[in-house]
């Protein structure tokens, strides 16, 4: 599989990676799963801009949860490779930014 081949391209020292750029906004993201609606999963968001912001939400939780389920299979693999996510964050250099 993907992973297996992954784990194969890493160096003695040198692990490969898989790296998920994330947003601070995974904290207003909510995991759905079929105990939360009644017959099926339902990702009906509508169309406004807070709506594509749920979903924008939703999806870099989604993917927290993929890179640290990624991570502990690695480990527990004993896998040359590594599974990140980070949330790349504001710089100073850029006016206007957050500092």
């Amino acid at each position: 599989m993907l992973k297996d081949l992954i784990a194969a391209s890493g160096a003695p020292g040198d692990p490969a990676r898989i790296l998920y750029v994330s947003s601070g906004f995974n904290i207003l993201g909510q995991i759905k799963t079929p105990a939360d609606f009644d017959e099926k999963i339902e990702l009906d968001y509508g169309d406004g801009w807070i709506q594509s912001l749920m979903r924008y939400s939703d999806s870099k939780l989604l993917q927290i949860y993929l890179s640290d389920e990624l991570a502990r299979q690695f480990r527990e693999e004993g896998a040359n490779a590594e599974s990140v996510a980070l949330h790349p964050g504001t710089t100073k250099d850029i006016p206007g930014f957050w500092h």
